[in-house]
């Protein structure tokens, strides 16, 4: 299943980065702001589209904390876990 919920993330990110005319190839565990170039603003935009494609909000710390992308999709992973089981 974690598998799947990752494919799912970096398809969403993919889309992010399309939305933004960023055709760059990536792996989990390339870095948002090294790897793919992203300063400030434009990693903000790629994660607030992912935050409404997957209906989970990052915090501005947890956002601050974020590397890669693996970093993000463990990050919607777990909030995702968290919210469900205070459902």
């Amino acid at each position: 299943m974690a598998e799947e919920k990752y494919l799912e993330l970096i398809r969403i990110f993919e889309d992010a980065l399309r939305e933004l005319g960023i055709e760059k190839k990536f792996s989990l565990d390339s870095n948002l702001r090294e790897d793919l170039g992203l300063d400030s603003l434009t990693c903000m935009e790629v994660v607030q589209y992912v935050e409404e494609n997957v209906g989970v909000r990052i915090s501005n710390e947890a956002y601050n904390n974020l590397k890669t992308v693996k970093d993000l999709c463990d990050y919607i992973i777990k909030e995702e876990s968290r919210l469900v089981k205070e459902a």
